[in-house]
């Protein structure tokens, strides 16, 4: 038992000391804010130039589908047992010209 019970203070006193303190926390998270905001704002101007360089910006993008049909003994049809499928696809293609 007295060993439980030193191993527990041991294991407690081992811990608070690497403990640190709200402040110190707090004075490492507004360094890290600030080189973390210095570094977001050198982005932001690369972007900037980035877009102010002319060119050509171009894309595409579609859509694909598709439809699969089983009539079975619709008398009303000229054919009353049929299948059909059909598959439907659109494309569209973009550029702009950025001056």
């Amino acid at each position: 038992m007295k060993k439980l019970i030193l191993l527990f203070t041991l294991f407690i006193c081992a811990s608070t000391l690497n403990a640190q303190t709200k402040e110190e926390l707090e004075a490492q998270k507004a360094e890290k804010q600030a080189a973390a905001d210095a570094a977001q704002a050198e982005a932001d101007a690369i972007q900037a130039e980035i877009d102010a360089l002319p060119g050509w910006r171009k894309g595409a993008f579609g859509t694909i589908g598709g439809s699969i049909s089983n009539f079975s003994n619709w008398y009303a049809q000229g054919a009353p047992n049929n299948s059909s499928g059909n598959i439907g696809f659109t494309l569209n293609a973009f550029a702009n010209n950025l001056q």
